[in-house]
């Protein structure tokens, strides 16, 4: 038990940003904040400037007044109320700030927002990943994005987790962290820094101090944890947006010409030089990684059906219904947006930007 309120504690103590996280309850309340501090009780302070909660109707009371909406639950009163869904249970959300202690075992999972200047590193019993870590699914397992590729790691493989600066010729420093770790440890004075490296086979860990030293730490010694904002805050080491706006799997789409009939939505295209425009896949994951602002289907097809060079796919509206294969899932991160295909079958594909007037041929090989 001990090891995996440790593992749990390093999720939570990962990917801080001034940027919100977000925070769900298995009771399906969302914060939107972070975690600001953590006791050896096993209880955590959220610390949110914004919150969604979802409550049988009848305990609730309702005020409205004009565009303002209010809502009192039992002790609690909530003003600048949004109703976001009614019935028997009302879903509602409130920027209301504040603070709240619950149970560590009460929280189903935490989203961490992007961190410029440093790299999350995760070892595991198999292979050691880099990226960052997305989300944590509390005492099972952790989200990470490596190289555009969403990869669920389970708790119980990882072996240490750690962070690295994002620019390899630079050292981690303090000011790369919006926010500080402030530890209570036992026989010593209380530490302000970053957690940089955490073990957790033997318990070891790592911390980095304001002064910029990297001092040997034991996780069993720490009594308590809190997370306190960094007034030296400083990204000092950038990375630049990607300027790739559409990747499959990791590379750059190869794009043909599309035509786009603005009445009725027929989309058409050339497969003249589709020889020179093709992306080979040799897995049955893809992959479609875009800005956020883009939207993109992905559609079975065949070259060797079409009976001239000229083919006409049909009304986007229908092919995105009909024809689309559904992505296994779809996120947004690092400021991009993350389409996952699993068990996609061996045969010839298009990535279609009906806005864009273009598609990209992929030939998915399945070895």
């Amino acid at each position: 038990m001990k090891k995996r309120i440790l593992l749990a504690l390093a999720a939570l103590a990962a990917g801080f940003s001034l940027s919100a996280q977000e925070v769900a309850l298995k009771n399906g309340t969302l914060y939107t904040g972070y975690v600001s501090e953590q006791t050896p009780a096993g209880k955590v302070c959220i610390t949110y400037s914004g919150a969604q909660f979802s409550a049988p109707g009848d305990s609730l009371k309702v005020y409205s007044n004009g565009d303002n909406t209010q809502i009192r639950w039992g002790d609690k009163f909530f003003e600048s109320v949004y109703i976001l869904e009614e019935g028997d249970m009302v879903t509602f959300q409130t920027y209301q700030s504040g603070s709240v202690y619950v149970k560590l075992a009460d929280i189903d999972w935490i989203s961490y927002p992007y961190m410029e200047s440093v790299r999350d590193v995760v070892v595991t019993s198999e292979q050691t990943y880099e990226g960052h870590i997305m989300e944590t699914v509390v005492g099972k397992y952790i989200k990470m994005n490596v190289n555009d590729r969403v990869v669920t790691i389970s708790d119980k493989k990882i072996r240490s987790q750690s962070r690295v600066s994002a620019d390899k010729e630079k050292s981690l420093n303090i000011k790369m962290f919006p926010y500080l770790d402030v530890y209570d440890v036992k026989d010593m004075a209380t530490l302000t820094g970053a957690l940089v490296s955490q073990n957790f086979v033997d318990g070891s860990a790592i911390f980095l101090t304001r002064d910029g030293s990297l001092m040997p730490l034991s996780v069993s010694k720490i009594t308590g944890i809190r997370k306190v904002p960094n007034e030296a805050y400083d990204d000092t080491a950038p990375v630049e947006a990607d300027t790739v706006d559409v990747r499959i799997n990791g590379k750059p789409a190869l794009w043909l010409e599309a035509k786009i009939d603005k009445k009725k939505e027929i989309v058409s295209f050339s497969i003249k030089d589709l020889g020179k425009n093709i992306l080979a896949v040799t897995d049955s994951y893809v992959s479609v990684n875009m800005v956020e602002k883009k939207d993109m289907m992905l559609l079975p097809f065949d070259p060797f059906s079409a009976k001239s060079q000229s083919i006409t796919l049909g009304k986007a509206s229908e092919l995105a219904e009909d024809v689309a294969i559904k992505p296994s899932s779809a996120m947004t991160s690092l400021g991009r947006k993350i389409m996952e295909y699993d068990e996609v079958k061996p045969g010839f594909y298009l990535v279609v930007d009906v806005k864009g007037a273009r598609v990209a041929p992929l030939w998915v090989t399945g070895r």
